[in-house]
């Protein structure tokens, strides 16, 4: 594990989310305070509040690349195509690792259902399994990264 995956894995297991321990890393290096990621991420935990479509480790992944890569004002086409390929990159690598980028299956149980959150809670799961998307989506960011 990489510095920046153990602090993500770190914010994860103190009961953040999943969106907000991966934005959380890299936002501070770009200008945005760690509580203000938090902010920012909230939304996108377990898929998007609880819907579980994107993964939120995902999307906290993405916008740490916009952060990094993002089209601004005033920037052209190439800015926004470079950022492009970076979270393409970012969501082929991922897809590489786990063989998708939603929730769902990636939880293997539907976090609003009484019965598969038990399930979750009973083995685990959102620690054995959300902890190493966190993990994963922040060292595919650091490869991805241009320092």
């Amino acid at each position: 594990m990489t510095e920046k995956s153990t602090e993500a894995d770190g914010v994860f297991r103190d009961g953040l989310n999943c969106a907000q321990a991966v934005l959380s890393v890299f936002g501070p290096l770009h200008g945005v305070e760690k509580d203000r990621c938090f902010r920012i991420a909230f939304p996108f935990g377990a898929g998007m509040a609880r819907r579980q479509e994107t993964c939120g480790a995902v999307s906290g992944a993405l916008m740490d690349l916009g952060l990094m890569y993002g089209r601004g004002i005033g920037e052209g086409d190439e800015a926004k195509e470079r950022g492009y390929d970076k979270a393409q990159a970012f969501l082929r690598r991922f897809e590489e690792l786990h063989g998708t980028v939603r929730c769902i299956p990636l939880q293997g149980a539907d976090i609003n259902t009484d019965e598969d959150m038990e399930k979750i809670r009973e083995g685990g799961l959102f620690i054995s399994r959300c902890a190493r998307f966190v993990r994963d989506a922040v060292e595919i960011v650091e490869s991805l990264a241009e320092w």
